[in-house]
């Protein structure tokens, strides 16, 4: 067992902050939850010697560097364009730090692009450059960031997977991370989108889409040419994909279907090895019964070493490829009990450890483990002020769906309610070929805060339950897709958990479309309707998708049948709706562009309905801005109690409060 030590959060030590709130009667405060990260990609150094971090504070972004012996803390970038924002930080050896970041691409027409970009700097502040400002043409190449290996035999240089205007497709280029010197190793190809190295280092697979067909090409050797190994059609599940190499170079690991002897339905993915001289599959290395395991691989920190494979059935599990790796994180779990913890960073004889620490209601907390002497120091908390706050707890549900199909869901309640005649939200998530899990989630967690029960589900179209379940979202927005949410609240409504006079809907992207669809096909089931970045116009979607790569495939999942489209897009419905409708947006959103809440709602103030549009300067699909998340959060809660009453009085006293019918 790891003893855990003294709390000495790194934030302390270099600036005032806020301090953890202790657990009350009130619930904590809405920017307990969405106040903007102080911390971002915690790094620990390859000798375990420092820890370095994204600091965000009154607007502005520093790189810091924590020497672990000393305790001194060092900022050795600060970024206050806000246009700039830092993301992620990689170790490239000891003694230098690459920084990512993505700003707002200058050179796209058309859709608003982002563009990320490659920072390096020494961890003593020194020698901060901008990696690509000798390129040709760098101003013009879109992504910068795309860091493929890390080479053990150069610490000086990494694999670099770039794009250059002139090329076919992205080729792979050796980085000297001192000068920003480039060395191509691999000529970019046609439909080649995506390339792979082996564990030396050796690119020796690359994969990609010509619409509507997938390929992957492969060799055997840095010597001999690329062939293709696999070509299949995208929506059919047949092909495989690529997770990365043993530390057997002539064997892959890959997620394919399972075969028909294993699996009666045929139907859920599994991690097989894959060998390039056979060009078959071999081994397989893990299944599951009832949810795909496609990886990720995980690796030993700071090597090439395939450790693990990631999977989620509710929460993240690990099948593991290493018998010592295994024992490592039994020790860390029975440390930090009832949590996931994951480690981000360990020296290579993993004597130091930086591990994150989490549960669906136990927010984030970074910690520094030495494993000869069984302590554990918090360094970081993501959200300082719920750390001794007593949170939700989500549980795994399932209901059954009008046509009989089973739907996987997570159902939180408030905490110490009874779960009967609540006010509820369903939270449909994004995607739609996404899925939801058991993992600490503050929109969530917040309203359940507020005395609401909140239902998130993954209908037919999700990912992770098999291939058939995913397919049977194909071009089926608006229709069945919409139906398995509806659903969701009547089963909210026949356990009792519900008040039926107080059901609201709110997602994201597509869990937007889907609220301001449930508003338009059902508004006697819900009260009101919350969107962030929804799409609306699914004609205009499908137009603007073809403006990135891949684009096309799009239509194959959402479908080209213009009459169809129309039919399931809610701008054109806006007569129908009769429910209140709040709707947010980022003005420079590259995925979904900001006209589909434009026009959604002046469309629906032309037929005379209940709505609210607040536009995000500066913001992407998402919260990237640090003030974005609170705003809408806040916008969210008031829209909330106005509609559906004040969450924790008995369903006729609310009802009566939000103006719909007499006690």
């Amino acid at each position: 067992m790891i003893r855990i030590g003294a709390v000495a959060l790194l934030a302390a030590a270099f600036a005032a902050l806020l301090t953890a709130a202790s657990a009350a009667a009130a619930p904590p405060p809405i920017e307990a939850f969405f106040r903007p990260p102080q911390f971002q990609s915690p790094r620990l150094s390859p000798n375990g010697e420092h820890v370095a971090t994204i600091f965000y504070k009154d607007g502005h972004h520093f790189v810091l560097v924590h020497n672990l012996a000393s305790g001194e803390m060092v900022p050795v970038g600060r970024f206050s364009d806000p246009e700039f924002l830092p993301s992620r930080l990689l170790w490239a050896n000891d003694d230098r730090l690459l920084l990512s970041g993505d700003m707002r691409s200058r050179f796209s027409v058309g859709v608003r692009a982002r563009t990320t970009r490659l920072m390096a700097v020494d961890r003593d502040g020194g020698n901060l450059d901008y990696l690509a400002e000798k390129w040709r043409d760098s101003g013009r190449i879109q992504i910068q960031d795309d860091i493929l290996h890390r080479l053990p035999d150069s610490p000086k240089h990494v694999l670099l997977q770039l794009w250059r205007p002139s090329g076919p497709g992205p080729g792979v280029y050796r980085l000297n991370i001192k000068n920003g010197a480039l060395r191509r190793v691999v000529r970019g190809q046609r439909h080649v989108h995506s390339w792979v190295a082996d564990a030396t280092g050796i690119v020796r697979l690359g994969w990609g889409i010509d619409p509507p067909n997938a390929r992957v090409i492969a060799r055997t050797n840095s010597k001999s040419d690329f062939e293709t190994i696999a070509d299949y059609h995208v929506t059919e599940g047949d092909g495989f994909d690529v997770l990365g190499f043993t530390e057997d170079p002539s064997i892959v690991l890959v997620a394919a279907r399972r075969p028909r002897d294993s699996d009666p339905e045929g139907d859920r993915l599994a991690v097989y090895e894959y060998s390039l001289s056979t060009r078959k599959l071999g081994r397989l290395v893990v299944g599951h019964d009832l949810v795909d395991v496609g990886g990720p691989i995980v690796y030993r920190p700071g090597t090439n070493d395939p450790v693990a494979i990631e999977y989620w059935v509710d929460e993240r599990e690990l099948h593991f490829l290493d018998p010592d790796a295994e024992l490592l994180q039994r020790r860390i779990d029975k440390s930090f009990p009832g949590r996931s913890n994951e480690i981000l960073g360990s020296t290579r004889k993993e004597k130091v450890l930086l591990v994150d620490s989490r549960g669906p209601s136990t927010p984030p907390r970074t910690y520094l483990v030495r494993t000869e002497e069984s302590d554990a120091f918090a360094l970081f908390d993501e959200y300082p002020e719920l750390q001794d706050v007593q949170l939700a707890t989500p549980r795994p549900i399932r209901y059954s769906a009008r046509d009989g199909l089973l739907i996987h869901g997570y159902l939180t309640l408030p905490p110490g309610s009874a779960g009967k005649e609540l006010p509820a939200v369903l939270m449909p998530h994004g995607g739609p070929m996404a899925r939801d899990y058991l993992a600490f989630d503050p929109h969530v967690l917040f309203l359940a805060s507020r005395g609401y029960a909140v239902l998130q589900m993954n209908f037919r179209g999700s990912s992770g339950y098999g291939h058939a379940h995913l397919s049977a979202g194909y071009r089926r927005w608006g229709l069945e897709m919409q139906d398995d949410i509806t659903d969701g609240a009547a089963w909210l409504v026949e356990q009792g958990i519900a008040d039926p006079e107080r059901i609201g809907i709110f997602g994201a992207s597509y869990g937007g479309y889907a609220a301001l669809m449930a508003a338009v096909k059902t508004p006697e089931v819900f009260r009101c309707a919350a969107s962030y970045a929804g799409v609306f116009d699914l004609i205009a979607e499908n137009r603007h998708d073809k403006q990135y790569l891949g684009g096309e495939i799009v239509e194959e999942f959402r479908g080209d049948d213009r009459k169809k489209l129309k039919a399931a897009s809610p701008i054109h419905h806006a007569e129908q709706i009769r429910i209140p409708i709040l709707l947010g947006h980022g003005r420079d959103d590259p995925n979904v562009h900001v006209n589909q809440s434009k026009k959604m709602a002046k469309a629906l103030r032309k037929a005379g309905k209940n709505v609210e549009l607040v536009l995000y300067n500066d913001e992407i699909h998402g919260y990237a801005q640090g003030t974005t998340a609170l705003d809408f959060a806040r916008r969210l809660e008031a829209f909330l109690a106005q509609n559906l009453g004040e969450p924790g009085v008995d369903g006729a006293l609310s009802r009566a409060a939000a103006g719909q019918g007499d006690p």
